[in-house]
């Protein structure tokens, strides 16, 4: 399972594709048997005001709109992922909206479906203490029962998720943070952890 980086910045020091190449690349992906695209993600430009990269967030849903019509063979957009540690206070903001949005799913399948996720940051992926302490804060602050954190596969993610115990839902994204390609398994229901990384990351309505 991977997710597709979108280079909307135009910005040479990241990787991705641009607008224009995101359909060829996706209908290539398609042709590939063992390969599953689940969303899309992308880096905005580092911005002082955080509300400046609220376009390219929108613009990346948009373009996840475009790629569900395209109805394409083991290309879903199931996942956004979606900014930097520099955008948390706004990620908080917005991941607790869609919480709310998906709360009554959440509610009315007990507990099974209408999940958000939020990412701790990637930075941290080998520091279990640190790992931990974030995703406590990040789960503390939406204060969402339909919130999922996402911590990196690391050993030290694995071991941070341990830690977190009871109080923080979470999920483990399988990959290396340079890779950012994420593969996420669930750990049992009843250890009630999940996963983090530094973005809003969620199902397109």
């Amino acid at each position: 399972d991977i997710l597709v980086e979108v280079n909307l910045g135009g910005e040479a020091s990241k990787s991705g594709v641009n607008e224009t190449e995101l359909e060829p690349l996706l209908r290539q992906l398609a042709t590939l048997p063992h390969l599953a695209v689940r969303g899309l993600m992308t880096l905005p430009p580092w911005l002082d005001d955080p509300e400046a990269a609220r376009p390219y967030f929108r613009r990346l849903h948009e373009l996840a709109r475009q790629v569900d019509t395209l109805a394409l063979p083991g290309v879903t957009m199931h996942e956004l992922s979606m900014g930097m540690s520099h955008d948390f206070e706004l990620a908080i903001e917005d991941i607790t909206q869609a919480a709310d949005l998906f709360r009554p799913v959440h509610e009315r399948t007990c507990g099974v479906d209408g999940f958000v996720s939020l990412e701790v940051s990637p930075l941290l992926a080998y520091e279990t203490a640190p790992t931990t302490r974030q995703a406590r804060e990040l789960h503390d602050r939406a204060d969402r029962p339909n919130l999922y954190i996402k911590i990196p596969g690391t050993p030290q993610g694995l071991d941070s998720i341990t830690e977190s115990g009871s109080g923080v839902p979470a999920d483990s994204m399988m990959s290396t943070p340079a890779s950012w390609t994420s593969h996420s398994k669930s750990t049992p229901v009843a250890s009630r952890t999940r996963f983090v990384a530094s973005a809003i990351s969620g199902p397109v309505p």
